[in-house]
């Protein structure tokens, strides 16, 4: 299995963030991956992490997509899991 974390605090938003790191992990452009808002609510998903960050909640988000196990956290840490 491979594995790869990212920090999305550290670019614009979530989802960008999520879709690079996806893309990193099966090591294609992220331009030839699905469009993530086919897999998850993308202005929900960067609303809910984004606003929770202010606020000082953590929360944790997990979902599939482009085969990959993705994983987010409010606090910026996410993980993407990828094959066997």
């Amino acid at each position: 299995m491979k594995t790869h974390t990212f920090d999305w605090k550290s670019g614009s938003e979530p989802s960008v963030a999520i879709v690079t790191a996806v893309a990193d992990t099966v090591d294609k452009s992220p331009s030839l991956l699905p469009p993530l808002q086919q897999y998850i609510e993308v202005d929900s998903i960067d609303t809910l992490l984004l606003d929770s960050a202010e606020n000082g909640r953590v929360i944790q988000l997990s979902f599939t997509y482009a085969k990959t196990d993705v994983t987010v956290t409010s606090d910026g840490y996410g993980v993407v899991e990828y094959g066997p």
